[in-house]
């Protein structure tokens, strides 16, 4: 690490603004972190003893700062568990898994709980700018690649040059990745590759990876088609399911139309055969207005003939009294 950190410090063209340290330790690497003269040195480590002896040793006085806490991919949670090793430079958020093979006596002696903060929150809080040149360190067993790929690009292009602590070998803990499989992730964001260091004890290892805003501008260039791509894929999605709204509603319509029509050839068949009931309905009342006319006719030539009958019988009557009458007058009777 410090011949890693002496190569950083030769290739910057300016004097460092910021350096943060993630994974501080105990501070055995401080004598080379402040060789690089920097404006402001921020050092978290989750390790609450290792915290304190850090904090023994840094100098407030000239921008150094110790933060106990442990920094974690995702904000979940204000708290997390750290798993504690019998060698203190290898304890991490995550299980170990090969690294129990690799060092048979290193053995986890139990777990802390310890205060939190996720990297894009830490990054965030420490205000940087481009304008200034910056220095990430990264020594956090099993958790670099995960921190890195949690992260928004952007914070990280913040940072003119990036160190990576870690192995050689994959999965020392769970899911973890070498330094050099993590180095490529900084790659694929606009880093290249600026020196490597491979330490006696291994599996440990090192790299460095420096901003370079050409590809940074490729990154977002990239980054842009990719949208593009996405968008346009997005498009054509929407265009197949309009098309398709438009075809099942054209089914419709023509359904409807077809419904229509045969509505209105039944309204039709109805409107013929309300016309055929109005003008029998007509028909059926002129005749009975007439066959009325026709009753009324013949009860009123019925009235007149017995009326006349009326008459009659009345004369009849009387020429029957008459009668009666002259009969009585007769003296033979």
């Amino acid at each position: 690490m410090k011949a890693l950190l002496q190569q950083v410090f030769h290739h910057s063209a300016s004097a460092f603004d910021t350096v943060a340290v993630i994974g501080a330790g105990n501070g055995d690497d401080l004598p080379a972190i402040r060789r690089l003269k920097s404006k402001r040195l921020i050092l978290a480590e989750a390790h609450p003893h290792q915290a304190e002896t850090l904090s023994r040793l840094t100098r407030p006085e000239l921008g150094e700062q110790v933060l106990p806490i442990a920094i974690t991919p995702t904000g979940v949670a204000d708290w997390v568990e750290l798993n504690v090793c019998n060698n203190l430079k290898y304890c991490s958020l995550e299980a170990p898994l090969e690294l129990a093979k690799l060092a048979p006596n290193l053995r986890t002696t139990g777990q802390l709980h310890v205060p939190a903060q996720s990297f894009q929150s830490f990054l965030t809080s420490l205000n940087l700018t481009r304008s200034t040149v910056n220095l990430l360190i990264l020594d956090t067993p099993g958790q670099n690649a995960k921190l890195l790929q949690a992260v928004s690009p952007e914070l990280l292009h913040f940072f003119s040059w990036i160190v990576l602590q870690g192995s050689e070998i994959p999965n020392l803990y769970y899911g973890d990745l070498t330094v050099m499989d993590t180095a490529r992730i900084l790659e694929t964001f606009g880093f290249e590759l600026a020196g490597t260091i491979t330490e006696i004890l291994c599996p440990h290892a090192a790299v460095s990876l420096r901003r370079n805003d050409i590809l940074i501008r490729t990154f977002f260039l990239e980054k842009d088609l990719l949208d593009l791509q996405e968008k346009i894929q997005q498009g054509i999605k929407l265009h197949a399911e309009n098309q398709a709204q438009i075809v099942t509603l054209t089914h419709e319509r023509e359904e409807q139309v077809k419904r229509t029509a045969k509505s209105q050839e039944a309204l039709e068949v109805m409107t013929r055969e309300r016309d055929a009931l109005a003008e029998e309905k007509t028909s059926l009342a002129k005749e009975k207005d007439a066959r009325i006319s026709q009753l009324e006719a013949h009860g009123a030539k019925l009235e007149d003939l017995q009326q006349m009958l009326q008459e009659e019988l009345v004369k009849a009557e009387a020429q029957i009294d008459l009668i009666k009458d002259l009969l009585l007058r007769e003296p033979e009777l």
